[in-house]
Formats: C-alpha cells, structure tokens, sequence
C-alpha cells in the first residue's frame, strides 16, 4: 500500500470514528488516531512524531473568536431579516 494510500485510510479510520464521548478541554488530536489497523505503524509514528510541533504552532497562530460558554449562547446573525417584508 502506497502512503497516499494509507494517508487516505488514515483519514476514512478517523472520519469513522463516532464517539459521543465529550473531548478533554485541553486534547492532542493524535491521541485520537486509531491504531493497529492497515496502517502502517510507521506512518502513525511519523504523524504522532511531528504532531507536538503543530499543536503548538496552531495555538499559538488560530485563536477562538469566543468562548465556549459565548457560543452557546450565541443567537444566529441573519442579515436578510428585513429583505421579505412588504
């Protein structure tokens, strides 16, 4: 199997994945990619490798444009809300 291939496998096992279990505030992804599967183990130790590098590369460039608690209080904005009105 080619690692495009396994790469494309990796992603079809992850979006399987249909856990109602809530997520740690705080996760790693990685902690979440399923193993022991037709991937090969080194292509999961490359991932898990580099993925400590971009978890902290990605909190430090994308932060959240509200809280969790905002968003659930959050109204939805609709902007054609005058638009069908005579």
């Amino acid at each position: 199997m080619s690692l495009r291939e396994q790469w494309c496998h990796l992603v079809e096992e992850v979006a399987g994945i249909n856990s109602t279990d809530p997520l740690p505030r705080e996760y790693t992804p990685v902690e979440y990619l399923p193993g022991g599967r037709d991937i090969s183990e080194a292509v999961l130790q490359h991932i898990r490798a580099a993925a400590a590098e971009f978890d902290a590369e990605s909190r430090a460039l994308f932060h959240p444009q509200m809280t969790p608690e905002e968003g659930y209080h959050a109204a939805p904005v609709v902007a054609w809300q005058g638009t069908f009105s005579s």
